[in-house]
């Protein structure tokens, strides 16, 4: 089974809602390694690395994300391989 990585921004009330914490949480269930951030822009992205299944298993809860977010556009995109051991938050 071959990893695939990607960058993921998540556009909408993603800031101050808990949206990093939750995509940690769901990322280290489903196996997910990589990191997430807010960006100076209000957004938040994340990016992960693992299975494809696992990795549309992650987008389609970040699309729901945390009860206090609102979420208006996810864009996902393939990105360069990275060795991750966890998933963190990067400040």
């Amino acid at each position: 089974m071959s990893q695939v990585c990607k960058k993921i921004r998540v556009r909408g009330r993603v800031q101050g809602v808990f949206y990093r914490g939750f995509a940690q949480q769901h990322a280290k269930d489903l196996q997910v390694r990589g990191w997430t951030c807010n960006e100076i822009d209000g957004s938040v992205t994340v990016f992960a690395c693992g299975e494809e299944a696992q990795l549309e298993k992650l987008i389609e809860r970040l699309h729901q994300g945390p009860i206090a977010a609102r979420v208006d556009e996810v864009e996902v995109i393939l990105a360069d391989h990275e060795e991750w051991d966890d998933f963190v938050i990067k400040r």
